[in-house]
């Protein structure tokens, strides 16, 4: 046994050394091998304030931000971007105005402020009785613009500390922020469970992190030219097309993800920088998103895909996790709240990959494995000291005999003296006990003198039929000891190594970025981030649901230095939610809620039809074909005669009058009588 854990020990001091001197970890020793952290330069910063304080302004005041009128094309590009930017302030007011506020209850206490946890609409009493339930996502207010004592502050860091204090565990929130005039935001939130003194209210107003990032977006392109001028150039004026960098179309992974004529079509017309994909509801877009990055993102190139809604990001992840393990495959990283994006998605969030990074991985199980073999050679050794040492339970010497030993009268010196300084304070006296006394040194040195043979002696190994394969007959277990402990150490500054320099890694080998695209400002965030991981190339960028998303988002793709366009959506749905003060007519006037999908439709720019749907019953498509597509869109065979089957003679499509209202259940509403109708049928 001893013989195996020596090699089990070899081996995995090997292993460790191996995944140690790694390429990729030898790049960033030291110094270099720590989270790079974002490393802005003074005039980046001052242009960051400055634009926040324009928002900050823009908030505090009562002054009118009106929208612009969005045209079909431009001739000037900084027109096109003076009028993102106005619409992007005026979006803000307007949500800042007639917005909610989350109230965070704060109280002076210890030595900075006491933070309870945020409740939507309650009343200070009721606030005050969430007194240490502070939860982590409530207190992370970066980007957020907070009220505090009648001044606004955008929140620049926050740091989240969990804490326990008198048995309950809360969270500590660290902020600081700037102001107007210069002030800045600089305090420390903290639960308890006692508040006392006057309570301070600090109101969350908005989160405008999506806000700043389209806008400051557009504000840099105003004044320098984008990395890629001809998406610019089409996107300013979609009726003249410009050829796209797709590469050759590639076999389709038809034996993951199967794929229709009209997928196929579309994913073979790719061809200009800006290209549209209509796709009604139940036509297979995110399958077509999986052809198109699978057979068409260029080799070493990266693509950045959004959605409007945190489902639609799962739905696409689900398709392109079949080729995320693969040699060749796509490798993801999904932008956003692994408790928000959903169950598939938040497992490949930049913090869970990390976890299961092949070096992490492996250096955790190379320093465990080193533990167990360091823990087992001081088990051996233990019971070899024990061999040699007993304890001695009594004295072969009379108490008289002792007492006259020289190390006995010194202890029975200092003894006295301890006695003294004890009846000083009251204390109760310590006893005189010289055979006890004896005994422990004595124990003590045999003990010693135990260890300092069990490390100097080696130790016989008894295997003789294996005396060949063996370097001696002995081991010297205490060198292996030393040279163990040594090699945990190293092990573990290895494994601490490979967890700074996981999110390099995971960032460098990612080829597609997933997001929302409220979220999409932090793809700007990873290159600003990991300026030297992040892929040096773009190839493109696939707007999921693009005609429900905003036209001021472009400006934020095209600042990322994307290449290609590829927009998916439908627009007889939903259009982009903008928030208005005049209302909807205000800003359909000016087509401020048109996406740039219906702009680049409107200028014939390339379509590509999805017409076959695999979501509703053939009688429901039909009467949605007729009403909505002119009588293109058309249900799949197999899924009609499925369908036919489960109906069982009855008719699938009926229609009930509930004459109920709906009612409101946090942000969502139900209708009761609905489900009783069904439930009563069914």
């Amino acid at each position: 046994m001893l013989y195996i854990g020596a090699v089990v020990g070899a081996y995995a001091l090997y292993k460790a050394w191996q995944c140690s001197s790694a390429p990729h970890v030898q790049e960033l020793r030291a110094e270099e091998a720590m989270f790079r952290l974002l490393d802005d330069s003074d005039e980046r910063l001052q242009k960051r304030d400055g634009a926040r304080g324009k928002f900050l302004e823009a908030f505090a005041g009562n002054e009118d931000y009106p929208f612009h009128t969005v045209e079909d094309a431009y001739k000037n590009r900084s027109v096109y971007y003076g009028t993102m930017q106005a619409n992007v302030m005026a979006e803000a007011v307007c949500a800042f105005r007639h917005g909610g506020a989350s109230i965070l209850s704060c109280r002076p206490g210890y030595d900075a402020l006491v933070a309870f946890r945020p409740v939507e609409g309650a009343t200070k009493e009721a606030v005050s009785n969430t007194a240490g339930k502070s939860e982590a996502s409530d207190l992370q207010l970066k980007d957020n613009v907070v009220e505090l004592s009648g001044a606004l502050f955008w929140v620049t860091q926050c740091e989240i500390e969990e804490v326990t204090r008198k048995g309950v565990t809360g969270h500590e929130a660290s902020l600081k922020g700037v102001g107007l005039l210069g002030r800045r935001l600089e305090t420390a939130l903290r639960p308890s469970l006692h508040p006392s003194g006057q309570e301070v209210c600090l109101k969350v107003r908005l989160f405008a992190g999506d806000y700043l990032a389209r806008y400051q977006c557009a504000m840099e392109l105003q004044h320098e030219p984008p990395l890629e001028r001809m998406l610019e150039k089409m996107v300013l004026n979609p009726w003249h097309p410009e050829k796209g960098t797709y590469s050759p179309c590639r076999p389709f992974q038809r034996q993951l993800m199967s794929i229709n004529e009209d997928q196929e079509r579309a994913v073979k017309s790719l061809k200009s920088r800006v290209e549209t994909i209509h796709g009604p509801p139940g036509t297979g877009k995110s399958t077509t998103i999986f052809h198109v990055l699978s057979a068409r993102l260029p080799h070493g190139a990266a693509a950045v895909v959004t959605c409007v809604t945190n489902q639609a990001i799962n739905a696409v992840t689900e398709k392109l996790s079949k080729t995320h393990e693969g040699t060749d495959g796509l490798r993801i990283l999904v932008l956003g709240n692994p408790s928000r994006v959903g169950t598939t998605a938040g497992t490949y969030t930049l913090d869970n990959l990390c976890q299961r990074d092949a070096l992490v991985v492996n250096m955790k199980w190379a320093l465990n494995l080193l533990q167990k073999v360091l823990k087992a050679v001081e088990q051996l050794q233990w019971a070899r000291q024990e061999r040699l040492w007993r304890p001695h339970q009594r004295s072969r010497f009379g108490q008289a005999y002792i007492e006259g030993l020289p190390v006995i009268q010194r202890y029975r010196a200092e003894l006295e003296r301890d006695n003294v300084q004890r009846r000083r304070q009251l204390m109760p006296e310590e006893i005189y006990d010289p055979v006890k006394f004896y005994l422990e040194r004595l124990n003590s040195t045999k003990q010693k003198m135990a260890l300092a043979v069990v490390r100097s002696k080696p130790l016989r190994l008894p295997f003789r039929k294996f005396r060949g394969f063996l370097p001696s007959k002995t081991w010297e277990v205490e060198v292996f000891h030393e040279r163990l402990r040594k090699c945990v150490v190293k092990a573990d500054n290895a494994l601490r190594v490979a967890r700074d320099t996981a999110p390099s890694r995971v960032v460098r080998n990612t080829r597609v970025f997933l997001c929302t695209i409220s979220s999409s400002y932090q793809v700007r965030t990873l290159q600003e981030y990991f300026p030297k991981d992040f892929p040096g190339r773009l190839a493109m960028s696939i707007l999921d649901e693009a005609a429900a998303t905003a036209e001021t988002y472009v400006p934020l793709v095209i600042r990322i230095g994307v290449e290609n366009l590829v927009m998916l959506g439908d627009h007889k749905q939903l259009n982009p939610l903008v928030l208005a003060t005049g209302g909807d007519q205000v800003i359909k006037d000016k087509n401020v809620d048109r996406s740039f999908m219906e702009r680049a439709m409107a200028c014939n720019c390339p379509l590509h039809p999805l017409r076959t749907q695999y979501r509703m019953p053939d009688v429901l498509c039909k009467l949605v074909s007729k009403l909505f597509y002119s009588g293109h869109l058309r249900s799949d065979s197999d899924l009609t005669s499925r369908m036919r089957n489960l109906c069982l003679g009855c008719s699938p499509l009926r229609w009930f009058d509930i004459q109920d209202r709906e009612m409101e259940v946090g942000t969502s509403k139900i209708n009761c009588a609905e489900v009783m109708q069904i439930v009563a049928r069914l």
